[in-house]
Order: structure tokens, then C-alpha cells, then sequence
């Protein structure tokens, strides 16, 4: 017999509310827990990852919540061909995620080399999508803060994030959304730097 294949779910219709797109969270489970939390919002996620990873990693790739506003197998860097100009209020970046893995041409992730790359994903992920913005609009990165993080690998490659974003003409701002507010936090398993973050 034949087992039904998972359907994506029919996209809804226009809500008036302000649409957030959200790159990087590859499974999807930050973003339905956004979209949970602040529901005056309609948070839009894709992925680079097809139905089927997403459901090897345990990870459902149609998220209810999500109403079907998710897409798979989009490549970051040419995003702004994926969705119409004009379409989003804000943009959601979670970065460091599987993006950041390190090829083993590369070497390790505490290398010059490394930190160059992760400097021209990030600009050209910026680029590709600012396009897609009304007006200025709104970019929020989700960045680590913590220290075993930011000083190996990050930090000692020499990624300067909040310098990057400035140079491209970011403006720091208050942060309007809080990790806290995701009621689902302590059951996400975020993909960090290529892998699972467990804890």
C-alpha cells in the first residue's frame, strides 16, 4: 500500500497583520514558537533544507502554527528572487546556523579564512534580501552571546557582527522580540555552526 506523502498545507489569506520573514531556523521551531508568541505578527519561514531533513532531524516541516507560511530548499543568498519585493515589515536572521558548518577545506572555524566567509554570507545575505522590505523596515539577528561561543569559534576568527551590520547601514535599535517569550524554548534543538546545539 502506499503511504500519503505530507501535503503542504494551503497558504492562507492576506491577514492585514505585519509579515516578518524569518532565514535561518532551519526546522522551523524558532519560528513557530515566534509566531506563538507574538501573534499580532505573521512570521513567514524557509529553509534550505528539504520535507524529508527536516523530518530526519525530528522536526515537523509543516508547522501548524505557521498556517503553511513556510518554504524549503531555498537558498539564502538569492532570497530576493524567492519572494516578491515589498513583501515583508521585518526580517528574522538566526544566525549562526547550518549555513556556518565548516568544509574541511576550510580547516577549523578559528581560522582568518573562516571568518572571511562568514562576513560575505552574511553581506550577501543582507544584500539579496533588503529587496524584499518595505520602506527602511526592520532587521533583527539572532546572534550568541555567550562567551564559550563568541571566544572559540566565533570569536577567534575574527567575526565582528555588529561592526558588519553597521557598515552595511544597519542602525542598533531596541530589540523587540524576547527568546523568554517562546513558551516551546526548552524543547527546541537549534542547529548551531552545522550541527545540534542539545543543550
Amino acid at each position: 500500500p502506499e503511504v500519503p506523502s505530507k501535503a503542504a498545507p494551503p497558504v492562507p489569506e492576506e491577514s492585514g497583520k505585519p509579515k516578518s520573514l524569518v532565514v535561518g531556523d532551519e526546522t522551523f521551531q524558532f519560528a513557530a514558537g515566534l509566531q506563538e508568541a507574538y501573534q499580532e505578527m505573521d512570521f513567514t519561514a524557509c529553509s534550505v533544507l528539504s520535507t524529508q531533513n527536516i523530518t530526519a532531524r525530528e522536526a515537523n516541516p509543516f508547522p501548524p502554527v505557521m498556517k503553511g507560511r513556510v518554504r524549503h530548499m531555498v537558498n539564502p543568498v538569492t532570497i530576493g528572487k524567492t519572494f516578491p519585493a515589498g513583501s515583508f515589515d521585518e526580517l528574522v536572521f538566526f544566525l549562526p546556523g547550518l549555513s556556518f558548518s565548516v568544509p574541511k577545506e576550510l580547516g577549523t572555524s578559528d581560522r582568518p579564512l573562516y571568518a572571511y566567509r562568514v562576513h560575505q554570507f552574511v553581506f550577501h545575505l543582507l544584500r539579496s534580501s533588503k529587496s524584499l522590505l518595505k520602506g527602511d523596515g526592520l532587521l533583527h539577528v539572532v546572534w550568541p552571546e555567550e562567551t564559550c561561543l563568541m571566544s572559540s569559534p566565533c570569536g577567534a576568527a575574527g567575526i565582528e557582527l555588529v561592526q558588519l551590520l553597521n557598515h552595511l547601514g544597519c542602525q542598533q535599535t531596541t530589540a523587540k522580540y524576547s527568546m523568554e517569550a517562546i513558551k516551546v524554548f526548552e524543547c527546541i534543538k537549534p542547529i548551531v555552526f552545522g550541527g545540534f546545539c542539545i543543550e
